[in-house]
């Protein structure tokens, strides 16, 4: 038979939703970001058998709200950088690189694209976008994390 009572899909149920008994289904999606503190929890439920708002207030006492661990390692890395003169202030970089090679982390790997300005002939800045994975895991201990967006430098030749 079924129920009258729906439940919405956000944590903030309705005094209807509440008050209606359900079978439920709970969903825990945990998210540990490597090295950066903290972790995220996605609850989400279906109809079945105790009251939902009951359950995910349960889990959400239980579950942490933080997580952080501490490892060092040192990578060997080979890589190669090119870069294109357009004229004598103006010019595009590339750069990638490898590392890793299960001496340190799994593996460890990086490319990026910039444009750059010459200010002097040893002074340059750089905007560009980079892209960098790395893989160590060393028993319990797992940091998988893949990083990526725009950045920015000042490059000094002495």
């Amino acid at each position: 038979m079924a129920s009258a009572c729906r439940v919405p899909r956000s944590p903030a149920f309705s005094h209807h939703a509440e008050n209606c008994i359900y079978n439920s289904y709970v969903t825990i999606t945990k998210q540990i970001l490597g090295r950066h503190t903290g972790a995220a929890y996605s609850i989400s439920t279906a109809r079945t058998g105790a009251s939902a708002a009951a359950i995910n207030q349960q889990l959400t006492d239980r579950l942490p709200t933080r997580a952080s661990a501490d490892k060092n390692w040192v990578d060997p890395i080979i890589g190669v950088r090119a870069q294109w003169n357009l004229n004598e202030k103006w010019f595009l970089a590339g750069k990638s690189d490898v590392g890793g090679f299960e001496v340190g982390s799994d593996l460890a790997w990086a490319v990026q694209g910039t444009v750059g300005y010459n200010f002097t002939e040893n002074v340059s800045a750089e905007l560009g976008y980079r892209y960098l994975d790395t893989d160590y895991s060393d028993g319990n201990f797992t940091y998988d994390l893949a990083e990526h967006g725009l950045f920015m430098g000042v490059n000094v030749k002495f």
